[in-house]
């Protein structure tokens, strides 16, 4: 029965409990809702005394200046003022007048800065003077009194001087005269030099393009000698078989002879001798080759320097030697 009691109770405790928060909500409510309402007559009483007192009243101005930002639809003009010009005008002498008095300021301060750079310069000028006065003073007490010295303190350097310019002024009309002289000179040469390295260069082409010519003839040569070199074994006839012996006709020792062993050895003797013929030119041709290449080298030698006869001429590495 207890626990009955008790579970009736805590659930009328709980429907109390959702009815205070309802009741609650609503009264919180019903206090934003009157706040609003307050707030609202506030701003109409504010308005109302505004109106009272500030009344729009619409100017016609035949000059003016709007400073208000203009919007991109309406421009609201709710607070803006209007401002004589005069008020302008003279805020704007005002503006101008400190201006003045600033730079004015800024001009006495930089005029001060100046003079105060000045004097530190002329003390700082006047005591390297010092130091320069004292050593030229240690200088002249150091000084050793020659004869050319006391001839020069004894006004005796004007006729020296005058026969030094004399001198002088000769040594350069001397060295004007030699140096327009190696001008010419040299200009001579270079005419000459020029001229000889036109025909070296000439000469040069002409044995390029004959050394050339010669290797394109040497390279046909050797193309025809591969071409017309025997290439193994021969045709033999009947009487000229591997391994029968050729047999005796008549006295004297003369054998048998067949017409194609006879065309065979004709073939192979045309051959030789037109190989022959072939190897003795070939061997001409790179005498001549050889010759062309010394010469060639030795115009070059002359046109410009060349390490070709120092690379032939020095001696092997004693290193590459057997013992």
């Amino acid at each position: 029965m207890a626990e009955l009691e008790v579970q009736k109770g805590q659930a009328i405790l709980q429907e109390m409990g959702g009815l205070l928060s309802h009741l609650q909500q609503e009264r919180d409510d019903i206090k934003a809702e009157d706040d609003s309402l307050h707030a609202e007559l506030a701003e109409h009483e504010q308005l109302m005394d505004r109106e009272l007192h500030d009344i729009e009243i619409l100017f016609r101005l035949r000059q003016g200046q709007v400073e208000v930002p203009q919007a991109a639809v309406v421009t609201d003009y709710s607070d803006a003022i209007v401002i004589d010009q005069e008020v302008v005008e003279s805020r704007n002498r005002r503006i101008v007048e400190l201006g003045k008095d600033k730079v004015g300021t800024m001009g006495t301060i930089k005029e001060f800065r100046k003079r105060l750079n000045l004097l530190q310069w002329e003390h700082k000028m006047l005591f390297l003077q010092t130091c320069d006065l004292e050593e030229r003073t240690k200088d002249v007490h150091m000084l050793r009194v020659t004869k050319g010295l006391q001839s020069l303190l004894k006004g005796g350097e004007e006729g020296r001087n005058k026969a030094d310019a004399d001198l002088l002024e000769r040594k350069i009309e001397h060295l004007n005269t030699t140096t327009q002289q190696k001008e010419a000179s040299l200009k001579k040469q270079h005419a000459m030099s020029s001229h000889a390295t036109k025909l070296r260069k000439m000469e040069n082409g002409m044995l390029a393009k004959k050394l050339q010519e010669l290797q394109q003839n040497v390279q046909q040569r050797e193309h025809i000698k591969r071409l017309r070199a025997p290439q193994g074994g021969g045709a033999g006839g009947p009487g000229s078989r591997e391994g029968e012996r050729p047999r005796i006709v008549g006295g004297g020792g003369r054998i048998e002879e067949s017409e194609g062993a006879i065309r065979a050895a004709q073939s192979a003797f045309r051959e030789t001798r037109t190989r022959q013929g072939l190897l003795d030119a070939f061997r001409k041709h790179s005498e001549e080759i050889d010759v062309l290449r010394r010469e060639l080298d030795r115009l070059r030698q002359r046109t410009f320097p060349s390490f070709v006869q120092l690379h032939e001429e020095r001696p092997p590495n004693p290193d590459h030697y057997g013992p």
